[in-house]
């Protein structure tokens, strides 16, 4: 039982992390577009649901989100 808790708490995990990169990339691509680039940003519910059903539309954001942080951290650990 101990397994399977863990297993759902990551599946979770997984998707709030994703939910957060991909939010973090609309965010991102919409302002440096200067809204020209608009990936509408949904709330967590809507964006499982849409996740569940399709992975076309939401790749984009999630990569330039995931390379935002690791910029971040990388810029983190030169200037420490």
């Amino acid at each position: 039982m101990g397994i399977l808790f863990e297993l759902v708490n990551g599946m979770l995990l997984a998707v709030a992390f994703e939910f957060l990169m991909y939010v973090t990339g609309a965010s991102i691509l919409r302002v440096l577009s200067f809204g020209r680039i608009a990936f509408p940003i949904y709330g967590y519910s809507k964006f499982k649901a849409i996740k569940e059903e399709s992975t076309k539309g939401y790749t984009a954001p999630s990569i330039v989100g995931i390379v935002f942080y690791i910029l971040l951290i990388a810029l983190i650990a030169i200037l420490n």
